[in-house]
């Protein structure tokens, strides 16, 4: 899909599920992000947006501008998560890509959220769900 004949092309990868494990395994071994988008998913207006993130594989930030670009469009909030097995201290390596990707997003309605889970996928599904998250 793309928007505009100067942005680069986004894939959608539709998952029955949320989250599938194809979808997962994608996103898990991409160079690129990946924008996952629910197979069933019917909106009539996107204000949340959610961006998971290890902020250890962190792309080229450039390549996030069709995300930037859909963000202002739309007038939408981007929530970047972080899902970690425990409870524990963020990491310098961490906070730098974070304040990297903070600095970026200015002028972007953005939130960072760190959140604890055993299954990353089940813990990010649920944080959609508490947020409401559109997209």
């Amino acid at each position: 899909m793309t928007f505009a004949s100067s942005w680069p092309v986004v894939d959608l990868w539709f998952a029955g599920d949320l989250l599938g494990s194809i979808t997962s395994s994608v996103m898990k071994k991409s160079d690129l992000p990946v924008m996952a988008v629910p197979e069933s998913l019917e909106i009539s207006q996107v204000n949340r947006i959610v961006l998971a993130s290890d902020y250890h594989s962190l792309p080229d930030l450039s390549k996030l501008d069709v995300l930037i670009s859909l963000l202002s469009l739309l007038n939408a909030e981007l929530f970047i998560v972080n899902v970690k097995s425990s409870v524990g201290e963020t990491t310098f390596d961490e906070a730098f890509e974070a304040k990297k990707l903070d600095n970026f997003l200015t002028g972007i309605s953005h939130s960072f959220h760190f959140i604890t889970g055993d299954n990353v996928e089940e813990a990010l599904e649920e944080f959609i769900n508490k947020k409401n998250i559109d997209m």
